[in-house]
């Protein structure tokens, strides 16, 4: 009964909410509904949730998908590059310091090379300095060394320097000082870069590096029993 008069359902104020269709359960019991679609989220909503996006949200100032866990990142990339940079340095750091501690160590004399031994001969006193002099200036400052080694009509004469030589120069000096005509063209033996005369009594070989130059000249002995008293040095340093 309405207050005021008539009579109404309650339903018709909607307190139990709107009408059921026929077949469908009561807002209190009743067989089973049946279960029908979801309905299709309006334009404009979030697919998926099915709410709206927030008002301003912009799609398009957010970051974009960086992939699955575990994925390698352009940061990470970055890093190891910055690794590998440092690795360089290091690495470029530790070869000058070995190379600085190589130029300052003292080379070394063998007493005998090729089998000559040390000549006791002053004649070869004046011969030595020059050459001795000669790697000096190109390296001032460097430990340098000479040494002249004879027996019977066989000669050499060792120069060795602490430093690098410039080749050409040194092979043009030989030829200008010792008077041979006739040199050979520039042959590599054994790691030494060497010449001789067209009789082969006469031979001179040069190794040099940035921290090593081992110079041997011989008189009475082939240009590999030069180049092979060249390797013999290089490996006593």
């Amino acid at each position: 009964m309405s207050q005021f008069g008539g009579t109404r359902r309650a339903d018709d104020y909607g307190f139990f909410g709107p009408s059921k269709p026929s077949g469908t359960s009561g807002q209190f019991g009743g067989p089973p509904a049946t279960a029908s679609p979801s309905p299709a989220p309006l334009a404009g909503t979030n697919p998926a949730f099915g709410a709206p996006a927030p008002a301003g949200f912009d799609y398009a100032s957010q970051p974009a998908f960086s992939g699955p866990a575990g994925q390698k990142s352009g940061l990470g990339a970055g890093r190891v590059l910055g690794l590998l940079g440092i690795v360089a340095l290091l690495l470029i750091a530790g070869w000058f310091g070995w190379t600085r501690h190589q130029l300052s160590q003292p080379v070394q004399v063998p007493a005998t090379l090729i089998g000559l031994p040390l000549a006791s001969d002053p004649e070869f006193e004046a011969l030595v300095l020059e050459a001795e002099d000669g790697v000096r200036q190109q390296n001032p400052g460097r430990p340098a060394e000479a040494a002249a080694y004879g027996a019977e009509n066989q000669v050499a004469v060792l120069v060795l320097v602490r430093g690098e030589v410039r080749m050409d120069q040194e092979f043009t000096d030989f030829a200008a000082s010792s008077g041979v005509p006739g040199l050979s063209s520039r042959q590599e033996i054994n790691g030494a870069s060497c010449v001789a005369d067209a009789g082969g009594t006469v031979a001179f070989c040069v190794r040099s590096s940035r921290t090593l130059t081992v110079e041997v000249a011989t008189i009475g002995r082939s240009i590999n029993d030069a180049a092979a008293a060249v390797q013999e040095v290089w490996r006593l340093q």
